[in-house]
């Protein structure tokens, strides 16, 4: 892991919820290895750590960058990404899909 990778996790340690040993997670299945998945709670603060770093999604590629970030809401993926793939979608339903359109994210 890169010296910035390192201080992400370290910027996002209080608001971590836990890290497991993955081999599967949304958009991924490794086939010989394992990863480290971090779960974080998603704020302003957060959002702001990774805004800091890096504003183009697909420049979010290991070991110079965390890989694949995802959001959930209330357990369930909704937002997915495959950064070496470069691939990205939502997984919403249509209220989130005009809250998104009406705060302009989409």
């Amino acid at each position: 892991m890169e010296d910035t990778a390192q201080t992400i996790i370290e910027q996002l340690e209080q608001y971590l919820v836990s890290t497991q040993r993955v081999s599967k997670w949304p958009g991924t299945t490794l086939l010989w290895d394992y990863a480290v998945l971090y779960t974080y709670r998603f704020n302003e603060m957060t959002a702001a750590v990774i805004c800091k770093f890096e504003d183009n999604l697909y420049s979010w590629l290991h070991p110079r960058m965390p890989e694949d970030l995802i959001f959930y809401k209330s357990k369930k993926a909704i937002f997915i990404s495959v950064t070496h793939e470069k691939e990205a979608y939502m997984d919403i339903d249509n209220e989130e899909q005009d809250y998104f359109k009406a705060v302009g994210i989409i």
